[in-house]
């Protein structure tokens, strides 16, 4: 009898737990008339007429700006408003959670149900990635222009916080936070050779190492581990881009590539960059979030090589922790 209730319990939370994937239907293009639909066409949400082109996928959250209100909509029908802005665009689903912007102007982060993670106290928060974000909170908003279009936040205190809302520590305000990789934070009292910061509080011993330390570190540990990470296809950037299968990447510059690492590899540059193009390379669609944009634990370096090529520019290549992969080349179009 109990195994029977067990069976029933499981069936009933994995139907409350799992939500359907809905997807954008293009109901009237020139009006922007959409709604949403699931695999089978289905409509799960009716048409309506946006205002700005809503997320092409929606599982737990998606902000929905239309001609009657602008909301971030819930897949259990809640509707909340202070959709986050960034550039001028609206924030996208992180993980089942998203950015809100309250009454005051501070931004906090919300769960999958619509509920406060964590407390709008803060002038700019960063998406949660292994459970932890950085805050900005004491900063003096800076204006480029009368309208305030475009701005950036001056001082201000930034601080690490889990997503329950603590504040574990504050931040040297000297730190490159952006290549902070959260996905490798460690409470340990070991020393590491890493490149990284090390804190101490009534917690123990902290260290986040940098994003760049990581990658360098698994990128030179041979040519047969860069080769093992090359992407199924790949991108090649040049007076006209396209994307090669892998074997077809290897016969054209696996011979030129496989130089300028055994040459290059331990002296080569590392530039992390703001975003990368995922249209090109749809394999990765489990690292993208609803807006299709790159999922915040995933960063994005260029990496080049001090040896002179003819062909090869630079590597790019999307890291998380102690993993990367090479997604694309970049050429000469002038050699």
């Amino acid at each position: 009898m109990r195994s029977w209730l067990s069976l029933i319990a499981l069936f009933f939370c994995a139907n409350i737990f799992s939500q359907p994937i809905l997807h954008r239907h293009t109901v009237d293009e020139d009006q922007n008339v959409f709604s949403y639909v699931d695999d089978l066409g289905t409509v799960h949400i009716t048409a309506d007429t946006f205002i700005a082109v809503p997320p092409p996928v929606f599982q737990h959250v998606a902000a929905f700006i239309t001609t009657r209100n602008a909301v971030y909509r819930f897949h259990n029908g809640k509707e909340v408003p202070g959709i986050h802005f960034f550039d001028n665009w609206y924030d996208c689903e992180n993980h089942g959670t998203i950015r809100y912007r309250d009454t005051t102007g501070n931004v906090g982060i919300l769960s999958s149900e619509g509920d406060v993670l964590i407390q709008a106290r803060y002038n700019e928060i960063l998406p949660l990635v292994n459970g932890y974000t950085i805050g900005l909170k004491g900063a003096e908003k800076t204006c480029f222009e009368s309208d305030c279009e475009h701005f950036y936040w001056k001082d201000g205190q930034k601080i690490l916080i889990n997503q329950e809302g603590l504040e574990i520590v504050a931040l040297d305000s000297a730190i490159s936070y952006w290549d902070l990789d959260l996905n490798a934070i460690q409470f340990t009292d070991l020393e590491t050779e890493l490149e990284g910061v090390h804190f101490k509080d009534q917690m123990g011993s902290l260290f986040i190492p940098y994003s760049h330390a990581l990658l360098k570190k698994r990128f030179t540990q041979g040519f047969d581990t860069l080769k093992a990470h090359i992407a199924p296809s790949l991108v090649v950037r040049g007076k006209s881009d396209q994307t090669l299968t892998r074997n077809q990447f290897w016969k054209r510059y696996g011979k030129e590539l496989k130089r300028l690492y055994e040459q290059g590899a331990p002296l080569a540059d590392y530039y992390l960059t703001a975003s990368y193009n995922l249209s090109m390379n749809p394999q990765w669609g489990l690292w993208q979030n609803n807006c299709g944009d790159l999922l915040p634990e995933y960063k994005v370096f260029n990496i080049y090589s001090p040896i002179r090529s003819k062909k090869i520019e630079h590597l790019t290549v999307i890291q998380k922790g102690g993993e990367f992969w090479l997604v694309e080349i970049s050429l000469h179009t002038n050699p």
